[in-house]
């Protein structure tokens, strides 16, 4: 799965994850309790669906309860009764965690789904996620900032060949620019069109060699100038379509 795939597979468990921490913030106006009283008349187990602890106001600040779809989840609440906090667990066994700003808006999502990438979200005040941390379970990390609209712009970590890589996208989403150093050393800095067709690309390789391809307008190679370990230069240029074999 590429980087751009973990993505959206992250997003996709953030909007989940986002109306379970909703829907916990609709709290019961009264919370139905069942006790087993103990020898002494204490309870020593409390059963119910749902509890809910109020202040001395009357106001709830903290629930306790299963979703109708399976969800386990606490939700913690301000003096305002504003969602501030869910602490939950979805229905297949993922752990989340959201915070909310002081209008309820996610600010920062933390978990960590089965079988798929654990991450963190950091959102803005209009709840677009602007930061973004994702780790695999082959702990191959990555980092993705992304623009207001929630484009990502920059997107950095490791790939699952084990290269570093550094990649850059136009405000349209279309990747433009990425960076990278295979775990042998080499490195190569590419260029890309609106339509993601490599266009130029800068290289070195571990032996030490070293050059640079250009590529027309439907990606076909036309020129390039490479330096050898031992200094020798070649250049050479390429019809716009391979001559037959």
């Amino acid at each position: 799965m590429n980087f751009e795939a973990r993505l959206d597979e992250l997003e996709r468990e953030n909007r989940r994850w986002r109306r379970a921490a909703a829907a916990m913030a609709v709290v019961a106006a009264a919370a139905g309790l069942a006790g087993a009283a103990g020898p002494s008349g204490a309870a020593k187990v409390v059963e119910a669906e749902r509890f809910v602890v109020r202040a001395a106001d009357g106001k709830a600040r903290v629930e306790i309860g299963l979703l109708d779809d399976g969800t386990a989840a606490a939700a913690f609440l301000d003096g305002k009764e504003v969602l501030r906090l869910t602490l939950g667990l979805g229905k297949d066994g993922a752990p989340f965690l959201v915070q909310a700003d002081a209008d309820g808006k996610p600010r920062v999502e933390l978990r960590a789904p089965v079988d798929a990438a654990a991450g963190l979200s950091i959102n803005d005040a209009a709840g677009v996620p602007r930061l973004g941390v994702v780790a695999p379970g082959t702990g191959k990390a990555m980092v993705a900032v992304r623009d207001e609209g929630g484009a990502v712009r920059l997107l950095f970590g490791e790939t699952p060949e084990g290269a570093a890589t550094v990649r850059l996208f136009a405000g349209d989403g279309s990747l433009r620019s990425a960076y990278g150093i295979a775990p042998d050393g080499g490195g190569s800095l590419q260029f890309f069109d609106r339509e993601r067709r490599t266009r130029t690309v800068f290289g070195l390789a571990a032996d030490g060699a070293c050059g640079t391809s250009l590529f027309d307008g439907e990606g076909v190679r036309r020129a390039t100038m490479r330096l050898a370990p031992d200094g020798t230069p070649t250049m050479a240029t390429y019809e716009k379509e391979p001559p037959p074999k």
